[in-house]
């Protein structure tokens, strides 16, 4: 249960992170303005497709989007992108450098997140590590990433109730579930994982059995070969 936690904790975090971004962006620049940085970012495309992707709708309607409303189709590192990009020839912040490389540093995790990956053990930390430094900033105020702050610490139970998002473009090759381990949950097992999707490999195997004591991690072994087999 603690790394399911963990996993939306994180989540949590990061989405709060990204919708920070994107409102800061809209606070910097007007509609024209935000087009002419996606225009320069050279997003506006894989934006459009996302749009229309996550919508489900055709990409002309998606291509009808204004500016900001196609804000909350771009990427997770591209919001930093543009935000360095709205300073461009002038001093930028501190506090939204400090945004930007948050972004920039919790990239990997989000995708680890996004695509039900196992989360490293410093995923949270970093994660947690932004949230406090950004709630307390000053300058700007990050209003999701402060209400995300009280909820942590008034209610945690919280992060139960959310629901991670799949993309609906995301081609879903197996039901496995989400792993309830993080990379250290497998420090020993590599060997036991490689022997596994050779035996997944094998044909006229229609039943493959792993048997240990309880606690040693057999579960983990089987649901990441499972997973590296499904790829």
């Amino acid at each position: 249960m603690r790394t399911v936690n963990d996993r939306l904790t994180t989540y949590a975090i990061l989405h709060a992170l990204e919708t920070d971004a994107r409102n800061t962006l809209r606070q910097l620049n007007d509609d024209a303005q935000i087009g002419v940085l996606v225009d320069k970012a050279g997003i506006r495309d894989n934006t459009i497709a996302r749009a229309a992707s996550e919508d489900g709708i055709d990409i002309t309607e998606a291509a009808n989007f204004s500016p900001s409303e196609l804000l909350d189709y771009t990427d997770f590192a591209d919001a930093a992108k543009l935000l360095h990009m709205s300073f461009a020839g002038t001093k930028e912040p501190k506090e939204i450098g400090l945004l930007c490389s948050f972004i920039d540093d919790l990239a990997r995790t989000r995708k680890r997140v996004a695509h039900s990956r196992p989360l490293r053990r410093e995923d949270l930390t970093k994660a947690l590590g932004a949230l406090a430094a950004l709630s307390e900033a000053h300058e700007f105020r990050f209003d999701e990433l402060i209400r995300v702050r009280e909820l942590l610490r008034d209610r945690p139970e919280y992060v139960l109730t959310l629901q991670i998002p799949v993309s609906r473009d995301e081609h879903v090759e197996e039901n496995l579930p989400i792993p309830d381990y993080d990379e250290t949950g497998l420090i020993g097992r590599e060997d036991d994982v490689k022997k596994l999707g050779r035996l997944l490999r094998a044909p006229h195997r229609p039943v493959i059995s792993l048997v240990g004591e309880r606690r040693h991690r057999q579960v983990s072994s089987c649901v990441r070969s499972l997973k590296r087999h499904s790829r």
